[in-house]
C-alpha cells in the first residue's frame, strides 16, 4: 500500500519546501563537520583525539545504517524526518553549550558526534522516501540533479565557509547556528503531505525486514551493479581524498593557501556534472552516460597519477568533479527507480553504509601505499580500480 502525494514534480511547492529544507540542513551539517574536528584538534592538541571524533561521526552508518532504514520503511517518513531534524537541533545545541562552558572534552565530543550521526541515518533514509514521493518517479532525475547542486553548494561551500568565519569569532556559535538550521529545516517540512509506504498492520521482525532489503539488493542484477560501483568509487575516492593535501604540496608544489582550490575545482565540477546529467541522459540514455561517467573518473585518477604540473592537475580534479556529479545523480535515480517504495529506506541506507565503510578504508590504505610506493601510484591504482569496474559492471549499468 502506497499513499500518493498529488501533485508531484520539481515545479510543486512541496518539492521546493523539501529542497530548501535539505539545503539549510546540509549547510548546518557543513558547519559542524568542519567545526567539530577543528575544535577537537585545537582544544586537545592531540591528533588521536581528532581521529576519534572523526571516526565517531562515521561509525553509526556501519552499526545502525540498515536498521534505521528498516525502521523508516515502517514509519511515516515526513513526520520522522521532522522529528530527526529537531532531535539533531537539540543534540547540537547541547554540544554548543558544552563547548561554551568548557565541558566539551574528548568523551563528550565523541559521544555527541556518534549520537548526531546516528540520528542522521534515520533522517537520510526518511529524506530519500520523501524525495521519491514528492518528486514522482518520472521527475526523479531532475529532482536529484537539483538536489545535488544544492547539496554541494550547501555542504561543501556555504557550510565550511560559514564555519571558518564563525569559528574565528566563537567556536560555540558554529554549533548554535547548526541547531538553528535544523529547526528551520523541520519547520519548512511541516506542511509537506505525509506519505505512507507499505502495509505494516502486522509488522515483521526488524531483523527479517533488514534481511529482506539486503536480499532484494543482492538478487537484483542491475541494482547490485549500481551499488557495487558506488562501493568501488567510495574506496577510490577515499584513498585520493586522503592524499589530496600532500599531493598538492609535494607533487604539484602548491602553497598551503593554494591547496584548498583543488577541492574547489572538484566542487565546481560536481555542480556542473549534476546539471549536465538530465540533458545528457535525455540525449544518450542514462545507462551509457553512467558508464561514460565511470570512464571519466578512471581517466581523472589515472591522469593525476601521471602529471606533476598544477594546470593539468586542476583540470583533472575538475574532471573528477564533473564525472562524480553526473554519476551521483544518475546512480541515485537508477537506484530509486529500481527499488520498490516499501524498500526505499533499507536500500538507500545500505548503499550509504557501504560507501561510508569503504571511504575510510580507502584512506587507511592510501597512506601506507604512498609511503611504500609513491603518491602517483595511489592515484594510478584508484584509476585502475574504477577502470576494472567499468569492465565488470559496464554491461549491466549500460542498460537504460
Amino acid at each position: 500500500m502506497v499513499s500518493e502525494i498529488s501533485p508531484v514534480g520539481v515545479s510543486t511547492g512541496q518539492f521546493r519546501r523539501l529542497l530548501w529544507s535539505s539545503g539549510i540542513a546540509l549547510a548546518g551539517d557543513g558547519i559542524r563537520v568542519v567545526a567539530l574536528p577543528l575544535y577537537a584538534a585545537i582544544s586537545t592538541g592531540d591528533p588521536v583525539a581528532t581521529a576519534v571524533v572523526t571516526a565517531a561521526s562515521i561509525l553509526p552508518w556501519l552499526f545502525v545504517g540498515v536498521l534505521s532504514g528498516a525502521i523508516v520503511d515502517r514509519a511515516a517518513p515526513r513526520r520522522l524526518l521532522v522529528g530527526m531534524h529537531l532531535l539533531r537541533a537539540f543534540l547540537t545545541a547541547l554540544l554548543g553549550i558544552a563547548v561554551a562552558t568548557g565541558y566539551a572534552g574528548l568523551v563528550v565530543m565523541a559521544v555527541a558526534a556518534f549520537a548526531i550521526t546516528t540520528v542522521e541515518t534515520f533522517a537520510e533514509a526518511a529524506g530519500q522516501v520523501v524525495l521519491v514521493a514528492v518528486a514522482g518517479k518520472p521527475d526523479l532525475l531532475r529532482a536529484n540533479s537539483i538536489l545535488s547542486v544544492v547539496q554541494t553548494s550547501s555542504s561543501t561551500v556555504a557550510g565550511p565557509v560559514l564555519a571558518s568565519v564563525l569559528f574565528a569569532w566563537r567556536p560555540e556559535v558554529c554549533f548554535a547556528v547548526d541547531a538553528v538550521c535544523f529547526v528551520v529545516a523541520a519547520v519548512l517540512l511541516r506542511p509537506v503531505t505525509e506519505v505512507r509506504v507499505g502495509d505494516h498492520s502486522r509488522p515483521a521482525l526488524l531483523g527479517a525486514e533488514m534481511a529482506e532489503g539486503l536480499r532484494y539488493l543482492l538478487h537484483h542484477r542491475t541494482l547490485r551493479a549500481v551499488v557495487g560501483a558506488v562501493t568501488v568509487i567510495a574506496f577510490a575516492a577515499g584513498s585520493v581524498t586522503a592524499l589530496e593535501i600532500i599531493y598538492g604540496l609535494r607533487v604539484l608544489g602548491l602553497t598551503a593557501a593554494q591547496v584548498p582550490f583543488l577541492g574547489a575545482a572538484v566542487a565546481a565540477g560536481t555542480v556542473l556534472g549534476a546539471r549536465l546529467a538530465p540533458p545528457a541522459s535525455a540525449r544518450c540514455g542514462d545507462g551509457p552516460v553512467m558508464v561514460a561517467s565511470l570512464v571519466l573518473l578512471a581517466v581523472g585518477f589515472l591522469g593525476l597519477g601521471l602529471v606533476s604540473a598544477p594546470a593539468p592537475a586542476f583540470g583533472l580534479f575538475g574532471l573528477l568533479g564533473v564525472a562524480s556529479g553526473c554519476w551521483n545523480v544518475l546512480s541515485a535515480t537508477r537506484r530509486q527507480r529500481l527499488t520498490p517504495p516499501e524498500l526505499q529506506g533499507r536500500v538507500s541506507n545500505t548503499n550509504r553504509m557501504l560507501a561510508w565503510s569503504l571511504m575510510p578504508l580507502g584512506a587507511a590504505v592510501a597512506g601506507p601505499a604512498a609511503v611504500h610506493w609513491s603518491l602517483h601510484a595511489v592515484f594510478l591504482a584508484a584509476g585502475g580500480l574504477v577502470a576494472l569496474t567499468v569492465l565488470v559492471a559496464g554491461r549491466s549499468l549500460s542498460r537504460s
